[in-house]
């Protein structure tokens, strides 16, 4: 599970419970574990009225079917934990190793140390979107999933200045030193908002217009620092349809 639940009071936003039961219905078996990469509304540092009724609904209806619930906050998540049951467990925004080898962050925080380890690294906060124009002008928004190769030792000398650390030379040799982690060259996987209620940015941009400072904002720091070949990105539907890379779907939007 990742994804943006939704703005305050729309019911439909949070379906993710009835989501959850028709996946497991599709599977024939019961999920044991929910991962969500998520941003809970637009309240950044306070709980909105609505908030107090829907959030928890969502979350007791999910506990329900899915035993292991874990949640990733991201920077529109303030105060999540007291809207949460207590089997809910709330992680840090810098994010959570899964089996050794998937590191889970939201985005618009640097990856802990422990996460530049991994195989692969899933983040949100982007949530990218593909823009599709006729001839005539009618636009049609679809989200879309990004796969891009990072830059190990870009993402090391990104965390280690977040760290604070001071260090000379090779970054990865610093993280292995300072924090026992072998560095890897991850294939980063941007999660979409599952909502479609919300937004998106759109990464088909074309190359005249680029990417605005707004965006670039939006981005969050790992994408912003290069350490991530976004250009070079893959992009699918929700269905697994193949778009092509990102710098390509770019150019046909000129």
């Amino acid at each position: 599970m990742g994804g943006d639940l939704g703005p305050p009071g729309n019911t439909r936003a949070f379906s993710g419970a009835a989501a959850a039961r028709k996946a497991a219905k599709d599977l024939g078996r019961d999920p044991s574990q929910a991962l969500g990469a998520a941003r809970r509304c637009e309240a950044v540092s306070k709980v909105e009225l609505e908030e107090w009724k829907y959030v928890p609904e969502f979350f007791d209806s999910l506990v329900e079917i899915i035993p292991d619930v874990e949640v990733v906050p991201g920077n529109h998540d303030g105060n999540l934990e007291p809207l949460t049951p207590p089997s809910v467990k709330i992680n840090k925004s810098n994010g959570m190793v899964l089996w050794d080898s998937v590191g889970l962050f939201h985005g618009h925080a640097w990856p802990a140390p422990p996460l530049l380890g991994c195989k692969f690294l899933v983040m949100g906060h982007l949530h990218p979107v593909v823009v599709f124009k006729d001839p005539l002008g009618f636009r049609i928004t679809r989200q879309a999933w990004v796969r891009a190769k990072s830059d190990g030792n870009k993402l090391a000398e990104g965390v280690l200045k977040r760290e604070d650390a001071k260090f000379e030379g090779n970054a990865t040799a610093e993280v292995k030193k300072k924090f026992g982690v072998s560095v890897a060259d991850a294939d980063c996987i941007i999660m979409p908002s599952f909502n479609d209620y919300l937004g998106g940015q759109p990464i088909n941009k074309n190359y005249q217009e680029g990417w605005t400072e707004l965006y670039k904002e939006y981005m969050g720091p790992v994408l912003r620092s290069g350490a991530v070949d976004f250009e070079n990105g893959e992009a699918y539907l929700f269905d697994g349809t193949f778009l092509g890379k990102v710098q390509d779907l770019r150019r046909l939007a000129q």
